[in-house]
């Protein structure tokens, strides 16, 4: 018999006229229907699952033990298709370089790149390849933008900021309103206020608390002590601000007789 196998599945791939190659074409058969659009059903087992069903499909992982022993990082499959083992058998493909796959169990498409399977996207979201300080995942939050550098080697967390300031010269006056807008776009003020700042020219006399608002609703405060100038903030969770969304600082009901000159700067990150 003088069948040829190729270069890449290892499969035949011809034979002479007459020749009798039913075996090793049912093989190439099997072998189309495990690796064309290929998926498996998880890439973490290092030994066979104990009742499986014709055509389920894994990815070997390191240090197999059982039937899969020295097939790591093969694709296996489990076959009654045989006609040698109709009572089913593993077998297995080992991987080229550039094969890709789709994993069930992670929704994660994977490549081989030669020596490990690597993860393509999670959840529909592109993985970052080829550079030195991938992230093991990125969510998005905490209001930074992912960027690659010029040199594309490395990833930047950039924040997109946003910053309202408001100020009332002089002294203060009773219900004094000292900013009331509707924002352009859309804006997040991150809980606890980090970067946000408050100062006046002038120390308070006693306690005096200004009340930021969105449509209406108190979402966080500053507040100036007794003989001091500089604002304390207090603000529990994220204010998130569509565009259109209304922002106000309010002064207190009664205003403070030496606080003056107070200047405020709401630190936010664009959406």
């Amino acid at each position: 018999m003088s069948v040829t196998n190729g270069p890449n599945l290892g499969k035949m791939i011809s034979a002479a006229t007459g020749d009798n190659f039913d075996v090793d074409f049912r093989k190439l058969l099997r072998a189309f229907d495990v690796l064309l659009q290929a998926a498996v059903i998880s890439k973490t087992l290092t030994a066979p699952p104990g009742s499986p069903v014709n055509g389920d499909r894994y990815i070997v992982a390191a240090s197999p033990t059982g039937a899969w022993a020295g097939q790591a990082k093969s694709v296996a499959v489990w076959t009654t298709d045989n006609p040698a083992t109709p009572s089913g058998l593993w077998e297995f493909y080992p991987p080229k370089s550039g094969w890709f796959l789709y994993n069930v169990a992670d929704t994660t498409l994977y490549y081989y790149n030669g020596s490990t399977w690597v993860g393509l996207a999670t959840g529909g979201a592109t993985a970052f390849t080829g550079l030195s300080d991938v992230p093991a995942s990125y969510s998005g939050a905490g209001g930074k933008a992912v960027e690659v550098n010029a040199g594309a080697t490395a990833l930047v967390f950039s924040t997109k900021p946003f910053d309202v300031s408001a100020f009332a010269p002089g002294v203060g006056t009773n219900n004094q309103i000292l900013l009331r807008i509707k924002l352009a776009r859309a804006v997040t003020f991150p809980s606890g206020a980090s970067l946000s700042l408050a100062a006046a020219s002038a120390n308070a006399t006693g306690s005096t608390t200004f009340t930021l608002k969105k449509n209406g609703t108190s979402f966080a405060t500053v507040n100036f002590a007794a003989g001091a100038a500089v604002g304390t903030w207090t603000q529990a969770a994220d204010a998130v601000f569509a565009a259109g969304d209304l922002l106000e600082i309010d002064g207190p009901a009664t205003a403070d007789a030496t606080l003056a000159n107070v200047g405020i700067t709401l630190a936010g990150v664009r959406a």
